[in-house]
């Protein structure tokens, strides 16, 4: 159930702020290999699910993404049983709704390592976007410390007796209908977002979550 605040949680904080690079004044000189590649990730991209045959053919692809999926990846110690996500597409701005089932079957504290992988398609291929100010695909030495910035926790996760900041008890865990409000644009297409966790050296959770973003 980490996994989920991990994906869903910070995945969402860091579109946001991409978003707000991506408002930035597209006629900015490019001055070095980080400015050239956020100007591609501010292009738009017709996520695969609206793109008919001749395409594929012609870039030699032939698996697309037609919806959102999650999977666990990894990890002996939580995991997901369930993740919903609606809208599918996401339409951004606009409302989120988030609701999952999962476990956690030890303790977790700080110092509570995580890693953020998010890659966005291009022509058939995985791109991923890089680690560009604690933003994007990142290391953090501590996650709780970031949860510890977070604004108020959605009441859903509080009744479920989860929480938002460490420690996360042991146990199974439902959360329906966590609500919330993307009041930001983000560049349509289709993304991957892996996220792992590591607690006193085990592998605890892994994550892979591919959504798509549409106007």
């Amino acid at each position: 159930m980490q996994g989920l605040r991990l994906v869903t949680g910070v995945a969402i904080v860091l579109i946001a702020a991409l978003a707000i690079r991506g408002s930035a004044n597209l006629r900015k000189p490019i001055v070095d290999d980080t400015e050239l590649f956020l100007n591609f990730l501010r292009n738009d991209v017709l996520p695969e699910r609206y793109r008919g045959p001749e395409y594929f053919k012609k870039i030699g692809k032939t698996i697309k993404v037609q919806a959102f999926s999650f999977k666990n990846c990894g990890g002996d110690f939580a995991g997901l049983t369930k993740l919903q996500v609606i809208p599918d597409p996401l339409k951004l701005p606009g409302n989120i709704n988030v609701s999952a089932v999962g476990y956690i079957m030890e303790a977790l504290d700080s110092p509570l390592q995580a890693s953020l992988l998010i890659h966005k398609k291009a022509a058939g291929i995985w791109v991923k976007i890089p680690c560009i100010g604690d933003f994007g695909s990142c290391d953090y030495d501590d996650f709780c410390q970031i949860l510890d910035m977070a604004p108020d926790c959605p009441q859903p996760i509080k009744t479920s007796g989860l929480g938002c900041q460490c420690p996360f008890k042991q146990g199974n865990y439902s959360i329906p209908n966590i609500n919330m409000y993307g009041s930001f644009g983000f560049p349509t297409g289709d993304y991957n977002l892996t996220g792992t966790l590591h607690y006193q050296g085990k592998y605890v959770a892994c994550l892979e979550v591919i959504l798509t973003i549409a106007s």
